[in-house]
């Protein structure tokens, strides 16, 4: 017997991409299947890295909080199994607008650089955003390293996500699917 979870929305999801994921049902399906570089702590606990091996540290000799650099994570796969890199991650931060209005990123061996327009000596706060979650578009598709990936069946009205194989959370293997579905509002 299939182990499912099922969601209601009174809203449709309106993307699949982590980047354009600017409604409470998008961005709530877009944290199953894409991860952030970083995890905010909680109750005055710090940030935690996720796709990166450290926070982000700041380069010396550059303007004061405006260079920063951090090492990718190594291991971890997207969901057809295509390892992260840094060059994917500073290519995917440079696809959003939520980071182009902030900087640029570059991959720079193992390690992204982050230099941003203006000081920010919270970068890892700005880095949890699920707008700036690490994505890659292969073949029409948007992949995530998270624990579940979009089912080929999913519509806008239907979000349907399994298990990523590639996952390295154990939460993936707890439910084998997801359904977030779009109830519209009838009359009362």
């Amino acid at each position: 017997m299939a182990r499912t979870l099922r969601v209601g929305f009174l809203n449709p999801v309106q993307t699949q991409d982590p980047h354009a994921s600017y409604t409470v049902e998008s961005a709530l399906v877009c944290t199953q299947v894409f991860e952030p570089l970083v995890h905010a702590g909680g109750e005055g606990a710090p940030s935690e890295p996720v796709l990166l091996e450290e926070l982000p540290r700041e380069l010396p000799g550059t303007d004061p909080s405006t260079m920063f650099a951090a090492r990718v994570r190594r291991g971890i796969l997207f969901s057809d199994g295509t390892p992260l890199t840094a060059e994917q991650v500073a290519a995917s931060m440079n696809r959003t607008d939520a980071f182009k209005d902030h900087g640029r990123a570059e991959a720079k061996g193992d390690e992204v650089v982050f230099r941003l327009k203006k000081p920010n000596p919270r970068i890892d706060l700005l880095l949890t955003q699920v707008m700036l979650a690490v994505a890659l578009e292969k073949g029409g598709k948007v992949l995530g390293t998270g624990p579940y990936q979009f089912a080929p069946d999913s519509t806008p009205e239907r979000i349907r996500l399994v298990p990523n194989p590639h996952s390295r959370f154990d939460e993936a293997r707890a439910l084998d699917e997801v359904i977030f579905t779009y109830y519209p509002p009838g009359p009362e």
